[in-house]
């Protein structure tokens, strides 16, 4: 009973950890036609510390999941429990579809 009841614990630690491992996520994000360009724009939230520089990267993909762009966003400053607005740059893309969104935070402890 002992060895099941560690072992329980240990996997709803482990589970608990990998959802709450990031805090910075994004919260709400869409694509927008204006004018022949297209830009992104979304909400990223912050339920962690005050943290420093976060590069949000958009990549936008045709109908074929073909990269057609990319773009990327700086913000210098994201509080604790704060929540910030963003927009990239408008561009001409033609054929852009889709897009994706990652959050880079700089590099881990481990220098990678």
């Amino acid at each position: 009973m002992l060895i099941l009841g560690a072992a329980a614990a240990f996997a709803g630690w482990v589970i608990y950890s990998l959802v709450c491992i990031e805090p910075i996520r994004v919260t709400a994000s869409s694509m927008r036609h204006q004018n022949g360009q297209v830009f992104v724009e979304g909400e990223v939230e912050n339920s962690g510390p005050a943290t420093g520089p976060i590069d949000i990267e958009v990549r936008y993909f045709d109908a074929s999941g073909r990269q057609v762009g990319e773009e990327r966003v700086v913000m210098e400053k994201l509080g604790e429990g704060g929540r910030q607005r963003f927009i990239t740059p408008k561009r001409t893309l033609d054929g852009a579809q889709g897009f994706s969104i990652y959050l880079n935070r700089g590099r881990n402890p481990y220098g990678n």
